[in-house]
């Protein structure tokens, strides 16, 4: 990439001018070419400390412009953070990792935010990923640029309602019914298909998109498009909720019976992020994203819980033709239940001869953003299996 003059913009109550872009000495170009482009950053004098993540983080993107987000710690100035704005470009590239943003077109014309981790050889194999509930695809940390070094093309969707692709209020959460959550995964699924390389594909969701990925590979609609996968794997899928998480039946009727008169009707669901992961610093994350907007419409709801009823019942069954399973779950996951994977697991995936339960010991929620220590763990997991199916 080229470099680019850079716009400052400020965060939170500290706004950039001219004047106080003069009292930083400016590093141009930088030493930060393990993204193949030439990062500008504030920095103080040398005595200053200054720290910047090993991967910045990209928060939105157009066709004109790339904003990243670089964390800055120096005692002697009142900012936390600044975003640096990138002009005429859609993808940066670490040197063995190539991330593009973009827009993908939903059935009904939607257009939705997508992010793609890419290896810089030519890939072995294909992962699309689903996240859950009120979650977004910058939301994963290290874990698809680690599989794109190991030759494994990762890709997904901001879903309709969630991340970049809610762009008003009204649309938070606002994710239609499940048939018309399915269309949106099968189109964008089958987009994967239809673009070099010809490869094995992956499915794998998280949470919320781990059983929206069951109930896909459930639903006989989609038979035809699921037996064209190498594989399916779910991660803490929403199969069932832990039992402290669970509902009260007569809240459950009396939502239903409120999402039947007002679909649309928008309700904040509070997460206490000390129950999703372990990590301090995640759960501050996760607190202060404001794509984190822990918000659903009643059709939503009703929607979510009950293909988790449906998926627990036996009610939908497991497609033919599914060639491979995976299940990855931390026992002491505190927002899905472990009980209730293992159950779907043991009673739905028989027919499947390449199948595969992971108990992850004393893990959070957000399996690919545990401890630090554990998420290298977790990357390989998923790459070795994805790996030894190709």
């Amino acid at each position: 990439m080229s470099t680019q003059q850079p716009v400052y913009m400020g965060i939170g109550q500290h706004t950039y001018s001219e004047t106080e872009h003069s009292r930083f000495d400016l590093i141009f170009p930088t030493v930060y070419n393990f993204l193949g482009m030439d990062l500008v950053i504030p920095s103080g004098s040398r005595d200053r400390a200054l720290h910047v993540p090993q991967q910045p983080r990209i928060f939105s993107a157009s066709a004109a412009e790339i904003e990243l987000r670089i964390e800055i710690h120096q005692s002697s100035f009142d900012f936390e953070s600044a975003s640096i704005i990138y002009q005429k470009h859609t993808s940066c590239r670490m040197t063995d990792v190539l991330i593009t943003e973009s827009q993908f077109q939903l059935p009904d014309g939607l257009q939705v935010y997508r992010k793609t981790w890419a290896p810089t050889t030519p890939p072995v194999a294909k992962l699309i990923h689903f996240h859950g509930f009120s979650d977004h695809m910058n939301n994963t940390y290290d874990l698809f640029p680690s599989l794109a070094r190991r030759g494994i093309f990762c890709t997904g969707i901001d879903q309709r309602g969630w991340g970049r692709s809610a762009q008003n209020k009204g649309d938070r959460g606002n994710t239609g019914p499940t048939a018309a959550i399915l269309a949106d995964m099968a189109a964008f699924i089958e987009a994967q298909f239809e673009v070099p390389p010809d490869v094995p594909v992956f499915v794998m969701g998280h949470s919320m998109g781990g059983g929206l990925v069951a109930t896909l590979a459930s639903t006989p609609k989609y038979q035809e498009l699921v037996s064209r996968l190498r594989g399916i794997m779910l991660e803490a899928p929403f199969i069932g909720l832990d039992p402290t998480q669970k509902p009260s039946i007569i809240t459950v009727f009396l939502g239903r019976l409120a999402g039947m008169l007002l679909p649309r009707f928008q309700l904040v669901q509070p997460m206490k992020v000390e129950t999703i992961v372990r990590d301090p610093v995640v759960q501050k994350a996760l607190k202060d994203d404001p794509l984190n907007h822990t918000t659903g419409t009643l059709e939503m709801f009703a929607a979510m819980l009950d293909r988790a009823a449906d998926l627990t019942s036996g009610k939908l069954v497991l497609n033919d033709g599914i060639k491979s399973v995976y299940v990855a779950h931390g026992t002491a996951d505190q927002v899905t239940s472990y009980d209730a994977s293992k159950h779907w697991f043991d009673t739905q995936t028989g027919k499947v001869a390449d199948r595969e339960f992971k108990s992850y010991e004393g893990w959070s929620h957000l399996l690919h953003a545990d401890l630090p220590e554990n998420r290298q763990v977790f990357a390989d997991d998923i790459a070795e299996w994805i790996l030894a199916r190709v």
